[in-house]
Order: C-alpha cells, then structure tokens, then sequence
C-alpha cells in the first residue's frame, strides 16, 4: 500500500505540472483548482496550497519586511520549492534543487544533529522535524526562490545576499510566515547553481541551529543564540559536509585581501567590526572564519572527534567556550587562536600547526602587515603578521601576545633567523570591548621569499555571498510561547 502522504506529494507535483501545462495554453487559471479538488488524496495530512502569500525582509531598505506573492512549484520527499511569481523558475530547476536538497539533508542530519530525541513528550527523530513542529508541521521544510532585496549591482557592489533563515518564521510573532523555511536568492543566484546549493546547505545548518538552541539554551522567554562567529563557522563547515569542495571564493578573499583589512587584523571573532572601514568587511569574517572551522575539522579527525559539530551545537555555551571546549587538548581560548594563525603560516602536514593532508590550505599566502607601521589597534580574537627583520623583545601587555613563527613552527627567539615572522594576536574573549594596541616590526618580507608555503591562485571576480543572518539575530531571541 502506498503512504497517504506519498500519494499527497504524487497529488501534488502531478497538479503543478497540469498547471504549468495548462498556463502554457493560456486556459482559465479555475481549471487548476477543479483539477486540484477532484485529484487530492483525502486522507493527506494536510492539504498544501498552490499559492501563497510570504513575508520577505528589503535588505536594500533597513531590513523592511514586505509581501510578496508566490507559487509552490515542486514538493520533494522532505522540502516544497516555492518560487516567486515573475521570477521564471520552472518546474524542472525546482526539482533539481529539490532532489539536491535530499542528498545534502542526509549529510547534515548526520553531521549536526542528534537523533529521536525527546522534547515536550515527543520524539523527534533530528532537528528540521523539530523546526517543521515548531512551524506548520507539514513534514516539510519551505524554499523559496526569490530576488532578496540588497545591494548587489553588478561591477560595483559584487557581494550579494545569496540566501537566510529567519528564526522569527517558528514564532508566533508578527511578520512570522509560522513555518520552517530557508529564503535563496536567485539574482544572481540562480546563475550558479554550485553557490546555490552551497547557500541552501549554509542556510539549513542556521536553521538546526536555532532549532537546537531552542532546545538547549532556552530560558523563560528567551532563546540564548550561539554567537554570530560560531553560528557562522558551523555554517561554513555544513558547505563542506555537502559538497566536499573548497570554496574558492574564500580562500581567494583570504589571499587576496580584498578590502585590505585583513592585513590589519581583521577576522571573524567580533562579527562585522570594520563595516565602517569597508563595505564588504564582512567578507573578511567570511573567509577566516571558514579557514577556522577547516582546521578545526581536521584536528577533530586527526583526533577522532567526530562529533565535534555537534558538540558545539548542542552546548550550553553560546561563546568561544563552545568551540573550546569541543576541541581535544585545548583548556583556553588564547592557545587555540594562536595554533591557528600559526597554522595559517606554517602549513605542517601534520599536528596543530597545519591543516593535515589539506594541500590547499597548507599553502595559503598570509598577510603581512602594511610597511612602515608598527603598532595597530587590534580587538578582541585579531592578530596580525610582520617580517623579523632584526632583533626583537616584545612584551605581553594586557591581552596582547606576541609569538615567532618559523617553518619549523612556533619558537622564543625573536630574530631575522630562518626568515621568522612575527604574530602578533589579542587574546581577549569579550567581544564587546575595545580594541588594545599592537606592535609589528614595519616589515614585509621580500617577495622572492613570501609566504614560505605559498599557493597563489590567478585573482578571482564575480559576485560573492553572504548571508544574512548576521543581520537577524542579537544575542537572544523573544519568543512568544
């Protein structure tokens, strides 16, 4: 016997394609509700419209929300595609996206979330079918194709909002679609898929997420975040778990140094820190912060953590301590930054110093800081590189520290010995506080010897991505309950 709900989702796309069918035709849009009442299996567990009415943010307008008219496209094991009207999407593409979007579900699943766990009585077997309950409780997560409002324009502002959740959507509270579901742009996004996909991947892990904090970190009527950093480095491991691929964007950003900040220090720790600095800042805390979660990912296999992501995910903490303490070996937060910027130099094929069998990133070309300046405001989780031209005694003040870099790894002599590089990083956790200053020599080495491990690719154009769900959250979320 076939499930009602298999044959509900059989009622369904088989309605969606008489009414393509049918538009093409140009006959009388009732045809598709007559067709639709007398094809419905009667015992489905809930009955999907065709159409429908979603709040949506203007990005582009100070996050205004508005309303936008959409279609339901195509309806997947586990999603319904959802496209807005005018937009061109065709029944075929939202099955793509559909029959792409089981393949990365498994893995996620099974990366991000624990399995038939209780909550409020009930068993849930992983964290979307939590976040369907919380919303409409139609055993499906909702997509939906449109053109997200931002400030994309092509050859002048390349960066564009390629995709976000918004929590609010799973409470009861005003502008809420009260459903489970993941906006994906398709201006330009729908231009490249690989991007597309990786987007949706990035976006359902944001969503296990809150459906995980809802669980775990919920106080009153409250649900403590984990912060933005943190949220977003998982988010950024998720496109690996998908795909298995390297974002050449973000390495490219890294290498490139695109804004020029991160020469000075930028990184991810304090989330969007340097907006004011560059429009696309952002775009730093992008790139660093899925270098971080790689090497995170590869001393967790070395070490046999596999359950590292879930882990941070899960914890009680919304903070560095999180990451800290899922990581083996590590008791501070000051001892992990800098065995990764040491590994960002160093490249080793194998302990802390390096990103293992990862060839790729064992040849990235750091930074240095800009000639001829030796001190630097650095906040909270920043560090920045300078060449050791000569002698040199650096003394650790306050949450400034400074180490020497070798290739051999990490040492106490601060000389030109070896072509040694000098780090120096603000160990301070506290994300709200002000930025203390830096020393660096004033030196850059000589090109001919930069960065010993170097693996430079040609420079990289395009439209980049970026999420918005930095643009959501605070550091808690009111929820009515």
């Amino acid at each position: 016997m076939i499930p009602a709900h298999a044959e509900a989702e059989k009622s369904i796309n088989s309605v969606m394609a008489a009414r393509e069918s049918i538009l093409k035709k140009n006959i009388l849009v009732i045809c598709i509700f007559s067709f639709l009442l007398f094809s419905c299996d009667t015992n489905s567990p809930r009955e999907i419209p065709l159409f429908g009415n979603f709040w949506a943010i203007d990005f582009a307008n100070n996050n205004k929300f508005y309303r936008i008219d959409a279609d339901l496209i195509y309806s997947g094991d586990n999603c319904n595609i959802w496209a807005e009207k005018g937009r061109g999407i065709s029944r075929e593409k939202a099955k793509e996206i559909a029959d792409e979007y089981e393949i990365m579900y498994s893995k996620l699943v099974n990366k991000f979330s624990k399995q038939d766990f209780m909550y409020a009585g009930r068993t849930f077997p992983e964290l979307t079918k939590f976040a369907d309950w919380l919303g409409n409780n139609d055993g499906k997560i909702c997509i939906l194709l449109l053109d997200i409002k931002d400030n994309y324009k092509e050859g002048v502002n390349d960066a564009y909002i390629a995709g976000y959740f918004n929590p609010n959507d799973l409470l009861n509270n005003y502008y809420s679609n009260k459903r489970d579901m993941i906006y994906i742009d398709v201006f330009p996004g729908i231009n490249n898929m690989k991007e597309l996909y990786n987007t949706l991947a990035h976006e359902l892990q944001h969503l296990m997420n809150f459906a995980s904090s809802y669980i775990s970190r919920q106080s009153g009527n409250s649900v403590y975040l984990l912060d933005t950093w943190v949220d977003e480095g998982l988010a950024s491991a998720a496109e690996f778990v998908y795909s298995g691929e390297h974002s050449e964007n973000r390495i490219h950003h890294y290498e490139e140094d695109r804004t020029g900040l991160l020469k000075r220090g930028n990184n991810f720790f304090v989330w969007n820190s340097r907006k004011n600095e560059h429009i696309n800042a952002v775009l730093d805390d992008y790139s660093t912060v899925y270098l971080f979660f790689h090497w995170l990912r590869l001393q967790a296999e070395a070490d046999n953590n596999n359950d590292i992501f879930k882990n941070i995910i899960y914890s009680n903490n919304t903070n560095h301590s999180a990451v800290v303490n899922a990581v083996t070996g590590y008791s501070d937060w000051g001892t992990l930054l800098r065995d990764w910027m040491a590994a960002n130099f160093i490249g080793s094929p194998t302990g802390r110093h390096g990103y293992h069998n990862d060839d790729r990133l064992n040849k990235l070309k750091i930074n240095y800081a800009p000639a001829g300046i030796t001190s630097f405001q650095l906040l909270p989780g920043e560090g920045i590189y300078s060449s050791l031209t000569g002698s040199f005694t650096p003394v650790d003040t306050g949450n400034l520290r400074y180490i020497s870099l070798s290739s051999s790894g990490i040492n106490s002599i601060f000389s030109a010995a070896s072509g040694n590089t000098l780090l120096t990083f603000n160990i301070n956790t506290n994300i709200k506080d002000s930025a203390e200053i830096g020393a660096a020599t004033g030196s850059v080495p000589a090109v001919n010897i930069v960065p010993l491990n170097a693996g430079l690719l040609p420079s990289s154009s395009g439209a980049y991505r970026i999420d918005a769900g930095d643009l959501l959250n605070g550091d808690k979320i009111i929820f009515v309950p």
